[in-house]
């Protein structure tokens, strides 16, 4: 396997027994043979729930079967319907609840394996941004993953991969599932150009990446880097390789923003804000500019942010600057790996 700064690499997760058996409990026949999703090879219950079908979040689809087999102008039935007619209740009723909620919560239901097995989704790989350069790791792969855990309904839920990495998967296993996932992120072709990177959390993956490739190479284009997390005490992710890189100048700027560590919350939008004026130098000669992490949130506000340093440091109107990052975009200057 080979790979570049800037790559992912897939993993193909495994559920955990206990979610796969509490799923067989409530079949009638656990030891039936089941046809996977893909190819229809017929394998045991157990195999296609651990490894191949998807038991969060609940199917509309298994959703609409219950629906089915609910005794008509039962107060069950109507409850259902009433949130199955209406698309944004729908929605959240979905998210919130997995295969094993609603097979409790319907026990009098009788079900046949592959009744079940149908209306499930493929489980899918779970992508995790490369953190190492292989110029410096040419027979590792670095990853920086945070385990998702929360306690809803009354369990105790973790996300499918980062807990398998974490509790389930055996150390020193000579065997895991993954691929390499190739990858437009990638940086200056010029080792000479200077880059702005933005990744919170473990959005930093990919720039520990480039910083070991740009020190390994002798690049001698400036880096800055925008870090945050809430605390400073428990969250700051290669702390001491971040310090290193500073004294040995290939990280030229380090802004940290930790948003509970003061009573008003700081994030690393406020901070790119804070020196927009120089950002706007950097960028206006030619620096490239990444962000890394949080879509929904965090890559929105920067993107809003660099639009304003644009306009407000580059002398343009308002459509102006949308159109200079545009731009800047289109010619992969801005470049994003956002989930």
């Amino acid at each position: 396997m080979t790979y570049e700064c800037g790559d992912a690499l897939g993993i193909l997760p495994h559920h955990p027994s206990d979610l796969v058996h509490r799923i067989m409990d409530r079949v009638r026949d656990p030891d039936a043979l089941v046809p996977l999703p893909r190819s229809g090879e017929l394998v045991p219950l157990h195999q296609a729930l651990t490894q191949h079908y998807a038991l969060h979040p609940v199917s509309v689809r298994f959703l609409q079967a219950v629906q089915e087999k609910l005794p008509e102008n039962s107060s069950d039935r109507s409850q259902l319907e009433a949130i199955m007619t209406d698309p944004k209740i729908r929605r959240t009723y979905v998210v919130e609840r997995d295969y094993v909620d609603i097979l409790s919560q319907y026990p009098r239901i009788s079900w046949f394996a592959e009744e079940v097995t149908q209306t499930m989704r493929t489980l899918l790989p779970r992508l995790y941004s490369m953190a190492s350069s292989p110029s410096v790791y040419p027979a590792e792969v670095h990853l920086t993953v945070a385990t998702v855990r929360s306690h809803i309904r009354n369990r105790m839920r973790g996300g499918v991969a980062s807990t398998y990495l974490a509790d389930r998967l055996p150390l020193n296993q000579p065997i895991l599932p993954v691929y390499v996932k190739a990858s437009n992120f990638r940086l200056p072709s010029d080792p000479s150009t200077d880059t702005i990177m933005v990744g919170p959390g473990t959005g930093i993956a990919p720039f520990r990446g480039f910083l070991q490739e740009r020190l390994h190479t002798g690049a001698t284009g400036r880096n800055w880097l925008f870090f945050g997390e809430r605390r400073r005490q428990y969250e700051y992710l290669y702390e001491d390789e971040l310090a290193s890189m500073t004294r040995w100048g290939i990280l030229t700027h380090l802004d940290l923003a930790f948003s509970r560590d003061q009573n008003e919350k700081q994030y690393v939008q406020h901070l790119i804000e804070k020196h927009g004026n120089t950002i706007w130098k950097w960028i206006d000669k030619g620096a490239h500019f990444y962000v890394c992490g949080d879509a929904a949130h965090m890559a929105r506000d920067v993107d809003n942010t660099l639009v304003n340093i644009v306009e407000k440091h580059g002398n343009k109107k308002t459509d102006a600057a949308r159109e200079y990052v545009r731009a800047m975009r289109k010619n992969k200057q801005y470049q994003r790996d956002v989930y």
